[in-house]
């Protein structure tokens, strides 16, 4: 399905009033504002970071400290306020619960918490480090979407070790409902929004059309993945230019409907209900620094937005992101691609059941054995299209 060219124009129209406002506070009202946080000790703005959703910049006070704050721009989230809270209390809970490198939090605020008028933000730590997707990216593929095919296995492996560890802690936090981590009346961390997915900032951001809350809790895999697969359909249904033509429009509806029939096939029964599990849609190479590419220590993973609770068979699927392009990006899902992914896959697992034998937790039941069981009887595509909104059409499960 194609964007809708006349939002996508609403929203940089936005984004480039943000950057205006920005630019011109950069170095007078922002650093003032931000001393303000440090006893008012002068600092001064270095570096500024454009990524997807967000606007970020580095800030040094005069005793040495960097610090990071970071802006949801308006035109680039759809939502502020609703991000940031959801991402904020993961990073909480995340960074109490694990031992991953979760950037310490200094302060943050909702939109109208920010004097400077440019929305919601968080200042955290500033960690210094490499992007793990600008050392793994082929530089000549046009897209930037391509693992280089000649990066070492065995340097691939000192990075997936270290990421199979933080699956694994991740997938120690059990949840007894499905939504997002939110602040509660009396201040505690506990899933109590609803979910707030990558897919529903992307129909918006590109349609204008505002995905509903799910009215009701939702209490197994079943509720969840027919609440998502309504969304396609509401997307379809409502977005000015989603089809071209009646071909099309059949074509797409019945892919639709097809997903829906398929979800009890998909369904792992033994795990419908709850625990669910903690998942970030956006965890992938480039929200993860290391340190320098000789050590190869991932220093932080940062960017915990668009992270839900989620029916645990989600998080037993292997990552999307291994190859960088994504499965619903592909070409093809027997090809190339889909070959060089197994053998991505085949190393990630093997260093993840390195750690499961270590920990004596490498059982029938084990995480690397659910992703090999995901990837033979198809819950990996399956979950594929259930992340995807704009890239999938006509590939039923």
């Amino acid at each position: 399905m194609d964007f809708d060219k006349r939002i996508d124009t609403c929203n940089m129209d936005k984004a480039l009033e943000w950057g205006v406002l920005f630019d011109e506070q950069r170095n007078t009202a922002l650093p003032q504002w931000l001393s303000g946080y440090r006893n008012h000790q002068p600092c001064e703005v270095l570096t500024t970071y454009h990524g997807s959703f967000n606007w970020s910049c580095s800030v040094r006070f005069n005793d040495g400290i960097t610090w990071l704050v970071r802006f949801a721009v308006p035109g680039k989230v759809m939502d502020g306020d609703a991000k940031v809270v959801r991402e904020v209390a993961t990073m909480y809970y995340v960074k109490s619960h694990t031992t991953m490198p979760v950037p310490a939090i200094h302060h943050w605020d909702l939109s109208k918490g920010n004097p400077l008028g440019l929305g919601a933000f968080i200042i955290m730590d500033f960690i210094p480090g490499m992007p793990l997707r600008d050392l793994l990216t082929d530089e000549t593929d046009p897209d930037s979407k391509k693992l280089k095919s000649d990066f070492p296995d065995e340097k691939l492996c000192i990075l997936y070790r270290q990421i199979a560890d933080f699956h694994l802690q991740l997938y120690q936090l059990d949840f007894s409902s499905i939504g997002a981590l939110s602040f509660g009346n009396d201040g505690n961390i506990a899933v109590n929004a609803p979910p707030l997915t990558l897919k529903m900032q992307e129909i918006e951001a590109h349609s204008g059309l505002k995905i509903a809350a799910c009215e009701n809790q939702l209490s197994s895999a079943t509720d969840y993945f027919n609440y998502v697969a309504q969304q396609d359909l509401q997307h379809l249904h409502e977005q000015a230019n989603s089809v071209d033509d009646a071909t099309d429009a059949e074509a797409k509806l019945v892919f639709r409907h097809q997903l829906i029939a398929s979800i009890p096939q998909f369904v792992r029964r033994d795990y419908d209900l709850d625990p669910f599990k903690l998942a970030c849609d956006d965890m992938r190479y480039g929200n993860m620094l290391i340190d320098n590419p000789q050590d190869l220590n991932i220093a932080a993973v940062i960017d915990w937005e668009w992270t839900n609770i989620v029916p645990a068979q989600m998080t037993q699927s292997p990552p999307q992101w291994l190859l960088i392009r994504k499965p619903a990006d592909w070409s093809s899902c027997d090809g190339d691609e889909f070959d060089r992914y197994n053998h991505l896959l085949n190393l990630y697992l093997n260093e993840m059941e390195k750690l499961g034998s270590s920990r004596n937790t490498e059982t029938e039941d084990s995480l690397s054995r659910l992703m090999r069981q995901s990837m033979s009887d198809g819950k990996f595509w399956f979950h594929a299209l259930i992340l995807s909104c704009y890239d999938a059409d006509y590939s039923s499960p």
